[in-house]
């Protein structure tokens, strides 16, 4: 969508999901430092999955209704600081099972 200066200005639902975005890739880098770790893929992917869901959830949520918040700035704080806090408190729980030396291995079942 363009403004009336001929900028570009992203609705609501797109300004979110660039916000998303960032985050994820913000929880990638903070994730990344654990590579070494044997129980590194399924953390991984284990983390980015919640990280997914969750916050597609919390976006879905904040545009059911406007009726919560009177201007889309406001709307952008609130996520803007829950993203943030939920890759804080993964990477903390990360870290706290890295540093407990928690470990997941996959077994694969045989059929006999």
């Amino acid at each position: 969508m363009k403004g009336g200066g001929g900028e570009v200005v992203l609705d609501l639902a797109e300004r979110m999901g660039v916000k998303q975005e960032k985050y994820r890739r913000f929880l990638e880098r903070k994730i990344r430092v654990y590579r070494m770790w044997q129980s590194f893929s399924y953390y991984s992917t284990l983390y980015l999955k919640l990280y997914n869901e969750t916050s597609e959830y919390l976006i879905q949520f904040l545009l059911l209704d406007d009726l919560f918040f009177e201007c889309d700035e406001a709307v952008l704080n609130l996520l803007d600081n829950f993203l943030e806090q939920l890759v804080k408190a993964y990477n903390n729980k990360l870290h706290e099972d890295f540093d407990k030396g928690v470990f997941f291995e996959e077994y694969t079942s045989k059929v006999n």
